[in-house]
């Protein structure tokens, strides 16, 4: 009986994965793709900092949403490759490479999207992101209990 339990909490807890995947990348795609408001028309709200786009600097406001924007990208891809993958390191570099892709793609993406705009800073505080989520999913379940 003990064995059906591990099932089922395995299969519970690649569901609720899958789940949270599939809504995390959803968020991600509106969140990257959707035009800036300020592209929409006067009025429409200060959402860009045009400091920025004259000085190509990432902004610290947007320093901190591109990173924190990219934690559950981290936590959730570690977590999907960790049945694939089970060094450690091959499991970090994965994530990385699959995560600063899709950071990459977003950002070549948003060079034709009216109103937004692309800089290698946001791939950088994208990979911040990364990094702190690959860390938080090492902590939470290769800890011992």
């Amino acid at each position: 009986m003990p064995r059906a339990r591990l099932t089922r909490s395995v299969r519970l807890r690649a569901f609720a994965l899958r789940a949270a995947a599939v809504a995390y990348a959803a968020a991600l795609v509106v969140m990257l793709l959707w035009p800036a408001p300020a592209a929409v028309g006067p009025g429409a709200g200060d959402f860009l900092e045009t400091e920025r786009l004259f000085s190509g600097r990432i902004g610290v406001r947007d320093l901190v949403i591109n990173v924190v924007v990219f934690v559950p990208a981290g936590l959730l891809i570690r977590a999907a490759l960790r049945g694939a993958l089970t060094r450690g390191t091959a499991l970090t570099v994965a994530t990385l490479l699959a995560g600063g892709g899709l950071s990459v793609t977003a950002e070549c993406l948003q060079f034709s999207i009216p109103g937004r705009y692309s800089s290698a800073g946001d791939v950088a505080a994208n990979v911040a992101g990364l990094a702190i989520g690959i860390l938080l999913e090492h902590l939470i379940t290769d800890t011992p209990r």
